[in-house]
């Protein structure tokens, strides 16, 4: 489902649903809030709208290795590493992110080699 759908749905029940500038964060989510309610929605869409151009993320995984894109197989250990090993092991998967992560659908899923639990966010 499209975030746009989903705002579509949400807009039939709150229909002053509005952006929300206050919470823009610093990753790929675009907030909305319903005045007089707390706090805001965040929508981050990974598929219908790409934002790879603007990311400026990196994973750690739970045992030690770094992830340039969420959906890629490219992994760079940092686990038992110098500080100045470490370091250069950052600044590796931080070039090496692509510009796309390319097509993901049912019939194209990801390349992250992992299940998302096993990646973390």
């Amino acid at each position: 489902v499209s975030n746009e759908e989903i705002k579509d749905r949400l807009l039939e029940h709150y229909p002053d649903l509005l952006p929300d500038p206050a919470k823009h964060g610093n990753g790929p989510a675009v907030y909305y809030r319903i005045p007089g309610k707390k706090g805001s929605i965040g929508f981050i869409g990974a598929i219908h709208n790409l934002f790879c151009d603007k990311c400026n993320r990196i994973r750690l995984t739970a045992d030690g290795k770094l992830k340039p894109c969420l959906h890629s197989s490219s992994e760079y250990s940092i686990k038992d590493l110098s500080p100045a090993e470490m370091k250069q092991q950052f600044e590796a998967a931080i070039f090496a992110k692509p510009s796309w992560h390319g097509e993901l659908s049912c019939e194209s899923r990801s390349q992250a080699g992992r299940n998302m639990n096993q990646i973390g966010g």
